[in-house]
C-alpha cells in the first residue's frame, strides 16, 4: 500500500516537474496565449454578416418579390367586347426603407466587432484565471516541498534520538503525522497543478504558461462607454429601434404598377399600356398605438438594464481597485516582517538540532514560520493577479 502510495507521488511529482521546466523555458506572453486561443477556437467565429446578406439579399431597388396578375373578361353576347388585363406589381424601396437598411448593415457590423470583443474578454478571463492558479500552486508546492524536506531531516534525527530513549515517543509521532499531511497536501497540489495544465492546454493549444505577467494598471478610472458588455447593450437596443421604427407608414415601399389591356370588340380591337404609382405619407412618427406603448416598455427596460449594468461595473471596479490597495500594504508589512521570520526560523532549527526542549512547540513554531514566508510569496503574487481582475472587470482584454 505503501509502496504504490510512494509511487503515484513520483509519477506526479516527475509530471509536473515536467510541465514546470517546459513553462520556465517558454516565452510565452498574455497576448500570444489569447492568440493562440483565438485560432484554435476559429471555427467558431460568426459568419460574415456582410458576406451572409449579399448572398441572400433581393435587388437595392425593391422591397419585395413581384407579383403579376391576370385577369380576363370573356364577352355574355355578340355585341359585348372582351378584355384581358396583364399587372405587373413592384414594390420600390421607398427612401427611408433604405436608411434603415443601412443602419442595420452598419448596426449589424458593430455588433459583430463588440461580439469579437466579448470572445477576447472571455477567452482572457479563463486564461487569466487559470494561469493565476497555476502560478499559485506552483509557489504553495515549492514551500510545502521545502517543509517536507526539513521535516524528513527532523525526523531522521529525532528517531535515532527515540532509539536512544532520548526523545519521548508522542514527540516522534507529531512529527511524522505533520509529515504525513504535509506529503497528502503536496499530492493534492500536484494533482490541481496537472489539472490546471490540462484546462489551459484544451484552452489554448499550448504547453507553457505566459512567463510575463506583468498587466501595468494605468486605470484612474473606468471607461464605462469602451466596455464590451455596455457596447453590446446599446447596439442590441439600436437593432430594436431600427426593427420598430421600419415598421411606419412612410417606410412602406412605393408600389408600381405596371399594366398592359387589351379589349376585343366587334367593332374594333385596342391594345393599352399603363403605369400606376403609389407612394406613402407619413404624418408624425406612423406608429400604432400598440407599437407606440411596446417602444416605450422596451425603452424603460432598456434604461433599467443600462443603469444597473452601470451600477455593477463600477462597484466591481471600485471594490477591486480598494482590494489592490489593501494587499498593497500588506504586502509592506509582510516585507517588513520577513527579517524577523528568517531570524526566527534559523533560532528554531538550531533548538530542533541541539535536542532543546519544548520540541513540540518548536515544531509548531517552525511549521507556523514556513506558512509566514509562504504567505508573503502569495500576496506578492495576488497582487499581480488583482490587477488582471480590476483589467478584466474594465473590460480590458489581454
Amino acid at each position: 500500500m505503501i509502496f504504490q502510495y510512494v509511487k503515484k507521488m513520483k509519477i506526479l511529482f516527475v509530471s509536473v516537474a515536467c510541465l514546470y521546466l517546459s513553462a520556465a523555458n517558454a516565452s510565452v506572453s498574455f497576448h500570444d496565449a489569447l492568440e493562440s486561443a483565438l485560432e484554435k477556437h476559429k471555427n467558431l467565429d460568426v459568419q460574415s454578416i456582410d458576406e451572409a446578406f449579399t448572398r441572400s439579399k433581393s435587388p437595392s431597388w425593391i422591397d419585395a418579390n413581384p407579383s403579376v396578375s391576370l385577369l380576363h373578361w370573356e364577352k355574355q353576347d355578340e355585341r359585348g367586347a372582351s378584355e384581358t388585363e396583364l399587372m405587373l406589381n413592384l414594390p420600390i424601396k421607398s427612401s427611408l426603407r433604405k436608411k434603415f437598411e443601412a443602419d442595420v448593415l452598419k448596426n449589424t457590423s458593430l455588433m459583430q466587432n463588440i461580439t469579437l470583443k466579448q470572445r477576447k474578454l472571455l477567452l482572457s478571463e479563463y486564461i487569466r484565471n487559470l494561469t493565476w492558479r497555476f502560478k499559485r500552486n506552483a509557489i504553495q508546492e515549492r514551500v510545502n516541498n521545502q517543509k517536507i524536506t526539513k521535516l524528513n531531516d527532523i525526523v531522521s534525527a529525532f528517531t535515532d534520538l527515540f532509539e536512544r530513549n532520548a526523545l519521548p515517543k508522542q514527540t516522534l509521532m507529531l512529527l511524522k503525522l505533520e509529515l504525513h499531511s504535509s506529503r497528502l497536501t503536496q499530492l493534492e497540489l500536484e494533482h490541481n497543478s496537472l489539472s490546471t495544465v490540462r484546462a489551459y492546454q484544451k484552452l489554448t493549444g499550448l504547453n507553457e504558461f505566459p512567463d510575463d505577467l506583468q498587466e501595468s494598471f494605468k486605470l484612474e478610472a473606468i471607461n464605462l462607454n469602451q466596455h464590451p458588455s455596455i457596447q453590446m447593450l446599446r447596439a442590441s437596443w439600436r437593432a430594436y429601434e431600427i426593427a420598430v421604427f421600419s415598421q411606419q407608414n412612410s417606410a412602406e415601399p412605393w408600389q408600381v404598377q405596371l399594366g398592359a389591356r387589351h379589349i376585343d370588340d366587334p367593332d374594333f380591337s385596342e391594345t393599352q399600356v399603363g403605369i400606376g404609382i403609389e407612394i406613402p405619407i407619413g404624418v408624425g412618427n406612423n406608429l400604432s398605438l400598440i407599437q407606440s406603448n411596446e417602444w416605450r416598455s422596451e425603452k424603460l427596460d432598456y434604461e433599467t438594464t443600462l443603469y444597473q449594468m452601470y451600477t455593477q461595473i463600477e462597484s466591481d471596479f471600485a471594490a477591486a481597485v480598494a482590494q489592490l490597495n489593501f494587499l498593497k500594504n500588506k504586502q509592506e508589512v509582510l516585507d517588513d516582517n520577513l527579517k524577523n521570520i528568517t531570524d526566527f526560523e534559523f533560532v528554531i532549527e538550531e533548538l530542533l538540532q541541539s535536542n532543546a526542549p519544548n520540541r513540540e512547540n518548536n515544531i509548531r513554531h517552525l511549521i507556523t514560520l514556513i506558512e509566514a514566508k509562504q504567505e508573503i510569496q502569495l500576496n506578492r503574487l495576488a497582487i499581480r493577479e488583482q490587477i488582471s481582475n480590476i483589467h478584466q472587470i474594465a473590460g480590458i482584454p489581454l
